[in-house]
């Protein structure tokens, strides 16, 4: 059984400037993510945030055979010797954690990366690592609801911004 579209609400901050705390989305499993793809994905049992009983919301950045390679001085992002254009993110991407890069993405998984890089973790950090494939619940399409604007602590700083509902890009 194969749901088309599914709901899924935003929690925390890692996506920032792009999707807010609390924001509901619409998702679909139909098509395989590609780079730039927002995903939904659940945790593995084994996973230090699996007890957060909610799904995590990451852009992918690189699939299974392609290499990552995270230039911390220059706060840049490289696939496969390319650097993204990333006009969605926060802020350059600054903040390390354990992987070692260049790193090669694993068959069968996605690098997936917060858009708020400095306040995320995500596949740059072990524990989390690169998200099985089968653990991919849907492609973001739509943000329908508006969550309050937050800063990188969760704290609310803004109301709803109901010009924010559509689209994701």
């Amino acid at each position: 059984f194969t749901m088309l579209f599914r709901l899924c609400r935003v929690d925390g901050s890692s996506m920032r400037k792009t999707l807010e705390n609390g924001q509901m989305l619409i998702t679909t499993s139909v098509g395989e993510p590609e780079p730039g793809d927002i995903i939904v994905f659940s945790m593995t049992t084994d996973s230090p945030y699996y007890d957060l009983n909610e799904a995590l919301v990451k852009r992918v950045i690189a699939k299974g055979g392609d290499v990552v390679n995270i230039d911390y001085q220059a706060g840049t992002v490289s696939v496969n010797g390319e650097v993204l254009q990333e006009a969605y993110i926060a802020e350059p991407t600054y903040l390390g954690y354990d992987v070692t890069f260049p790193y090669t993405v694993p068959e069968g998984t996605v690098f997936v990366m917060g858009d708020n890089r400095n306040h995320s973790a995500d596949s740059r950090y072990a524990p989390l690592g690169c998200v099985d494939e089968s653990r991919i619940l849907g492609r973001v399409l739509l943000r329908i609801l508006p969550g309050r604007q937050t800063n990188e602590e969760g704290d609310v700083v803004g109301g709803r911004d109901f010009r924010r509902i559509g689209a994701v890009s």
